[in-house]
């Protein structure tokens, strides 16, 4: 929503209260992309217990980046969106890696293509909202005297931001990978052993999934931390 209604209104700002040239604002918005594409890399290499948290951090940049680029349309100077661009790579660099991993453990292996699909369309479905309603709200208003239409579209760019960032918080409660490291969970997981395991020294063979004590383990965890 924010990044991409950012990156279409803030040239347009840019063009409108300063007397710049089109190369002079692409080099500001370019700061966006070359931060995306160094931090992405960078991000999926740090240890776990990072890399998880890519969604909440990401989302605390996107603040961040809004209020930087409302702080430089109601001052008037470059810099914030310089910053601003910045944090916004960096924001989406670190939470899009996590986000596609979340959705490929979230679904079986046959579904992957669909789910990564849906992934697609509400990242443009959240694309096309930031677009349409930033530049409604910006849209024949002045770009000087505190710009406060531009002020204002960032600033609702920089509520669903914190939106995001209620939804990162949740996201640990649905994830196979966290719950399964439970105790509970592994507990049960360790009495669900399919084809051919050891059991007190003797190679047996395992023929019944006991699913119940996986849903009872992972789902009555799920209610407790509620």
């Amino acid at each position: 929503f924010g990044y991409m209604g950012g990156f279409v209104l803030t040239p347009i700002f840019l063009g409108s209260a300063f007397p710049l040239s089109l190369f002079a604002i692409s080099m500001v918005m370019m700061c966006r992309p070359i931060s995306l594409s160094l931090m992405s890399p960078i991000w999926v290499r740090m240890p776990p217990a990072w890399a998880r948290r890519g969604p909440l951090i990401g989302g605390v940049l996107s603040v961040a980046a809004m209020a930087a680029f409302a702080l430089g349309a109601a001052s008037h100077t470059i810099i914030p969106f310089v910053f601003g661009n910045l944090l916004n790579g960096l924001g989406l660099g670190m939470a899009q890696p996590d986000l596609t991993a979340r959705m490929i453990n979230a679904v079986d292996e046959e579904d992957q293509g669909s789910a990564g699909g849906q992934q697609a369309m509400a990242t443009q479905i959240g694309a096309v909202l930031g677009i349409s309603v930033l530049s409604g709200v910006a849209a024949g208003h002045p770009a000087h005297g505190g710009a406060p239409a531009y002020v204002l579209a960032y600033v609702i760019a920089g509520a669903v931001a914190v939106a995001a960032i209620a939804l990162a918080l949740r996201l640990g409660r649905f994830d196979r990978a966290s719950v399964a490291t439970t105790p509970a969970v592994q507990a049960a997981l360790d009495r669900t052993v399919l084809g051919e395991t050891v059991l007190d020294g003797a190679v047996v063979d395992v023929a019944v999934l006991d699913e119940a004590a996986v849903e009872e383990a992972v789902f009555g965890e799920s209610a407790a931390a509620s």
